[in-house]
């Protein structure tokens, strides 16, 4: 499958769901926390231009979280994925909805630009704060082949200019995958 045609799936995914504050097109599942969440993405059924493609994003937990990404093609055939661990800072300052509020504005910027083969990646959100992506090995800044790090700073804390500053990291995420034949 074309690396291009996954991205530009990947992106339109991820802004019609997580990014955007839904749960997707097709359902999700909150019983417990022993039970994953599940957002499910498919193309529109709509005309045969777009290829027959599905996005699922299995996660548990809520502070500290832990989920896999995987694109399939044909709905049922896994060609791309994405594991992931995560921890939200539980502090009185920030609630969990405005640090997640943040993330999702930092990935909406970030998702198209991604697999540029930069080593980091930095957005302003908020007026505040900075989320960052940092790729340890650039080697693995594709989409193909991947490790990097998601965080979310107070802005004083990341540019070291207060001593002031408190130095808490609002958010924080592992992320690893790539294609899979």
């Amino acid at each position: 499958m074309d690396i291009e045609e996954i991205k530009q799936f990947l992106v339109e995914a991820e802004s019609k769901t997580y990014v955007a504050g839904k749960e997707g097109d097709v359902f999700k599942t909150e019983l417990s926390l022993s039970l994953p969440r599940e957002i499910v993405y498919e193309y529109p059924k709509v005309g045969f231009s777009k290829p027959d493609l599905r996005y699922i994003d299995r996660y548990f937990g809520g502070l500290k979280f832990a989920g896999q990404e995987v694109i399939f093609k044909n709905y049922d055939v896994p060609v791309w994925g994405r594991s992931y661990y995560g921890v939200i800072s539980p502090t009185s300052d920030y609630t969990k909805e405005m640090i997640l509020s943040l993330v999702k504005q930092g990935r909406s910027r970030f998702i198209s630009n991604l697999w540029g083969g930069a080593a980091e990646w930095q957005s302003l959100v908020g007026n505040n704060f900075i989320f960052v992506i940092r790729f340890p090995n650039p080697n693995n800044a594709s989409l193909g082949n991947f490790i990097y790090h998601e965080w979310i700073f107070p802005l004083c804390e990341y540019q070291d200019m207060d001593d002031e500053c408190e130095e808490k990291v609002l958010f924080h995420r592992v992320c690893t995958g790539g294609i899979i034949e």
